[in-house]
């Protein structure tokens, strides 16, 4: 997910050892969520995330 290929949650929840429960994927998808609402991630396609481009000053 760092290099611009989007991922869904459970790769990165196992990688960072968050846990591989339902409950531990749906919080850390939920976090996600939250990243996108705030523009620090994209969701390209339904539950797939990738880092947001950087923002240029206008």
């Amino acid at each position: 997910m760092t290099n611009g290929d989007p991922a869904d949650a459970a790769g990165p929840a196992h990688r960072i050892g968050a846990g591989a429960t339902v409950k531990d994927t749906e919080n850390l998808r939920a976090k996600l969520k939250r990243l996108v609402a705030r523009q620090i991630r994209t969701e390209p396609e339904a539950e797939l995330f990738t880092l947001a481009p950087p923002m240029t000053s206008a």
